[in-house]
């Protein structure tokens, strides 16, 4: 998994969320609402199925570009 930044002390990742009360990784596939094109959704409202506390998650998007003279896939 590659480490994406740091919130409240708990890691958060490319490809899964945690809950920074207790530590339990909340299914993206539960959240669709989160993931959008551009990151424009404001920050969603969670409640955690373990411990049940509320908790709030803000996509964050950003992108790179590779430019090259020649083609790469030739």
């Amino acid at each position: 998994m590659m480490e994406a930044g740091i919130d409240g002390g708990v890691a958060m990742t490319i490809d899964e969320v945690r809950c920074p009360y207790c530590g339990e990784v909340v299914d993206l596939c539960d959240l669709p609402e989160l993931v959008t094109y551009w990151g424009e959704g404001g920050p969603l409202d969670v409640e955690c199925i373990k411990c049940e506390l509320m908790f709030w998650v803000q996509e964050d998007v950003s992108r790179s570009w590779e430019v090259s003279k020649e083609n790469p896939d030739e």
